[in-house]
C-alpha cells in the first residue's frame, strides 16, 4: 500500500490538495448527502410533506408526478461518492485529488490501495462498480440518457439542464417512468456506498495499516 503524500497522481498528473479538515469530517459530509437522497426516496413514495397546503403541494406535478425529484437525488448520490472516494485519500495520504472525475478519483484511489487489477479486492471491485456506474450515469438502465453513453466527468449533468460539460440533455419524460422496483435500486445503492465508508473495517487486505486509522 503507498502511504506516501504524493502531490500529483502518476496516471492523470492531476495536483492533490492538502486537507484541511479531519478524515472524519469528508466522512460525515458524506453521510449527509447520501441522507437527504434517501430521504427524498422515501418522499417519493409516500408524499408525506405534500399532503397538505405547502410549496410541495404547490409544486407537486413537477416534483412529484414527474418524479424530477429524482435529479437532485441522483446529484446526491455522485457527490456523495465524489466525497467518499476523497474522504479515503484523505485517509491514507492526508491529500486528494483536485477534481470531480469520478473515473479519475476511482483510479487514483486504486493506486493509494496498491490495486492493479479486478478482482485484487472483492469489496473494492464492489465500490467500482457503482462508482462506473453513477460517472456513466447508467441508473434506470439509461432511461434518463435515452439510453446513451455519456461520462460525466465534472459531476454536471444534474446541476445544469443544459450546457453542461459534456452537453448533454437529461430526458425529463423518463423520469415519470420510473418504477418503484427502480427506486429500490437507488436505496440499495446508497446502502452500499454508506458501508464503502467505513474504512478500514470492510478492507481485509488494510489490516497491518489498521492501527493508522486512530491517529
Amino acid at each position: 500500500m503507498n502511504m506516501s503524500n504524493k502531490t500529483i497522481n502518476i496516471s492523470t498528473g492531476r495536483k492533490k490538495q492538502k486537507a484541511s479538515i479531519l478524515k472524519w469530517e469528508w466522512r460525515f459530509i458524506a453521510k449527509c448527502y447520501l441522507a437527504l437522497a434517501y430521504v427524498g426516496i422515501k418522499e417519493l413514495k409516500k408524499r408525506i410533506y405534500c399532503k397538505k397546503q405547502s410549496f410541495l403541494w404547490s409544486v407537486s406535478t413537477q416534483v412529484y408526478d414527474a418524479k424530477l425529484l429524482l435529479i437532485p437525488i441522483l446529484w446526491n448520490i455522485k457527490h456523495a461518492i465524489e466525497l467518499v472516494l476523497k474522504a479515503h485519500s484523505v485517509t491514507f495520504q492526508k491529500r486528494y485529488l483536485k477534481t470531480h472525475d469520478l473515473c479519475d478519483l476511482k483510479n487514483d484511489l486504486s493506486e493509494v490501495f496498491d490495486i492493479k487489477n479486478q478482482g485484487e479486492d472483492k469489496k473494492f471491485d464492489e465500490f467500482a462498480c457503482i462508482v462506473n456506474k453513477y460517472y456513466k450515469l447508467e441508473v434506470f438502465n439509461g432511461k434518463i440518457l435515452n439510453f446513451q453513453t455519456t461520462f460525466d466527468t465534472d459531476n454536471d449533468i444534474l446541476r445544469y439542464p443544459e450546457k453542461n460539460n459534456t452537453n448533454y440533455k437529461l430526458n425529463l419524460r423518463a423520469f415519470m417512468k420510473i418504477t418503484e422496483k427502480e427506486l429500490e435500486e437507488l436505496q440499495k445503492d446508497i446502502e452500499l456506498i454508506n458501508r464503502c465508508i467505513t474504512f478500514p473495517a470492510e478492507y481485509k487486505h488494510l489490516k497491518q495499516h489498521w492501527p493508522s486509522f486512530s491517529k
